[in-house]
């Protein structure tokens, strides 16, 4: 019993850390990053959690970014992609100039979704707040960027953060 409690004050704690990243933004020190380390970090994490996942990265790149809001977008982007294929499935990190595409091997996302999928707290997770694309392509636009949800090389979703060049 303990367990299940223990396990719902997390993900209630999560949602309300989550609810006040969307209410507060916070202005972002912008400074050039070289994309792969962040990457590289994110990617030592989502291993950890789901270590069935295969997650490669190729690449390099820079960009002018604020280092803690870029490693908030790729860890949610690399945990929605380990997610959307129950942790065990293929994920792909290319990293180019100004650009950082995450693309998974999963389902992919319908196309009666694909307008939405930004939208605050839209989610067909159970499970899910709804709130992390939001937050992300938030962050991305407050550090002049842009997310976007396109088709990639794998089977599944894949996601461009992309700075103008």
């Amino acid at each position: 019993v303990m367990e299940k409690v223990d396990g719902q004050l997390r993900r209630l704690d999560r949602m309300v850390g989550e609810l006040l990243d969307l209410a507060r933004p916070t202005e972002p020190r912008l400074a050039q990053v070289e994309l792969g380390d962040p990457v590289r970090s994110a990617v030592e994490l989502v291993q950890r959690e789901f270590p069935a996942a295969r997650i490669e990265v190729e690449g390099a790149g820079e960009a002018l970014a604020d280092p803690d809001l870029l490693g908030q977008i790729l860890l949610n982007l690399l945990q929605n992609a380990a997610q959307a294929q129950d942790g065990a499935g293929r994920v792909l990190v290319q990293i180019d100039p100004a650009q950082v595409r995450v693309s998974d091997d999963g389902p992919g996302v319908p196309p009666a979704n694909r307008r939405r999928i930004f939208d605050p707290f839209f989610t067909t997770r159970v499970r899910g707040t709804g709130l992390g694309l939001a937050i992300c392509r938030r962050a991305a636009l407050s550090m002049g960027a842009d997310l976007h949800l396109t088709d990639g090389p794998l089977a599944g979703a894949s996601f461009v953060l992309r700075w103008p060049t």
